[in-house]
């Protein structure tokens, strides 16, 4: 279990998060034991969230060219991009991903799943419900590469 997941999760002794499940499974599972109204649950969800993208994303936007030509790679960016510049034109323009997929990809050490067009990340997002939330979107660059606008 990663240390993001263990110290959020840390504040419920009762509760013991399945480390193979999706980050979002885990959570609904604490929140139904919490027994957490949808105010509470969607403000610990956004608290989650940004917790897990800090310790599975949070390094790129800082990280220099070899971390962004990572994730172009693990985007399946063809050809990788020889820039930061390139490479968050390539992100923001070829790359359709749900943030919350990546992070899980991440987590589990499984391929994330790239979507052929906006429309498709949108129908997708919609029908998981898995929304990325927009806090501080501007101040990350990677954040401002990989949100889409979905509604």
């Amino acid at each position: 279990m990663s240390s993001a997941n263990h110290s959020y999760f840390a504040a419920y002794p009762d509760f013991i998060p399945d480390p193979h499940l999706p980050l979002l499974r885990n959570f609904y599972r604490l929140a139904k034991a919490q027994a957490w109204s949808k105010k509470r649950r969607n403000k610990e969800k956004q608290i989650y969230l940004l917790g897990q993208y800090a310790i599975h994303l949070g390094g790129i936007s800082t990280g220099g060219l070899q971390k962004w030509q990572d994730l172009c790679r693990e985007l399946k960016v063809d050809p990788i991009p020889m820039s930061i510049t390139q490479c968050k034109r390539a992100l923001k323009t070829d790359v359709h991903v749900n943030i919350i997929d990546l992070i899980d990809s991440r987590r589990l050490g499984t391929e994330v799943t790239t979507f052929r067009s906006h429309e498709a990340l949108v129908k997708y997002t919609r029908s998981s419900s898995k929304y990325f939330p927009l806090n501080r979107a501007k101040a990350d660059e990677l954040k401002k590469v990989l949100l889409r606008h979905i509604q």
